[in-house]
Order: structure tokens, then sequence, then C-alpha cells
């Protein structure tokens, strides 16, 4: 059986390459005290599906590179800040279109204020 292991993207830099930060929480055996732990790994992420921010499930695999010995599974949460960049480029885009092609472009305007 394969370890199977969840934690979060902490890098999506390289092609085809993630870096998995696993966080773990154990308790210490004399201090009885709860000792965080976080490790990195190399994931292997065929499709680049993943992007920095997003939790994943990875599981380990035969050594791909020097490096990697783990594969992406599947994303179980996309992370919020990337779909927030990703509408407002949207926007933009949208708005840059509308501008070649010469139509009328309505944005919110600053209200005025009377300093009397």
């Amino acid at each position: 059986m394969k370890k199977v292991l969840v934690g979060t993207v902490k890098s999506d830099k390289n092609n085809k390459t993630r870096t998995v930060v696993v966080r773990t929480q154990s308790r210490h055996p004399v201090l009885e005290k709860f000792v965080r732990k976080s490790k990195s790994f190399f994931v292997h992420d065929e499709q680049n599906a993943s992007h920095e921010g997003d939790v994943v499930e990875i599981q380990e695999c035969r050594p791909r590179s020097k490096n990697k010995r783990w594969l992406l599974l599947n994303i179980v949460k996309k992370s919020e800040k990337l779909d927030k960049i990703a509408a407002e480029e949207e926007q933009v885009t949208l708005l840059t279109e509308q501008k070649l092609k010469g139509e009328v472009v309505v944005t919110a305007e600053k209200p005025a204020t009377n300093k009397e």
C-alpha cells in the first residue's frame, strides 16, 4: 500500500512539478505537548492543474527524478485567491476588447466631494 498525504501547494513555478507542504501534529512522549511539524515534498503534476494555495492529495510513487517521489492524486480544494485574480483578469480583457471595438465603456467614477 502506498502512502497518501494531504498538503498545501507552496510553489507552482516549475513545469509539471509542485512543492507541497504537509503539516502534521503529534503529542510529545515526554513533554505531553503537541508538536507541529511540516515537511516539503516535490510532487509530479502532469497537467499542471494545481496552483499555489490549493489543498491537494498526493501519493507515493516510483522516483520520477532526483527529488520527485510523489504523484498528485487530486485537488481537494482550489485556492480562493487565484479565483479572484482570474475573474479580475477576465474583466480587464473584456474592457480592453470593448475599447478596441469602439464601444462605449462605462466605468464606476468616484463620487464628487464638496468641501465648503
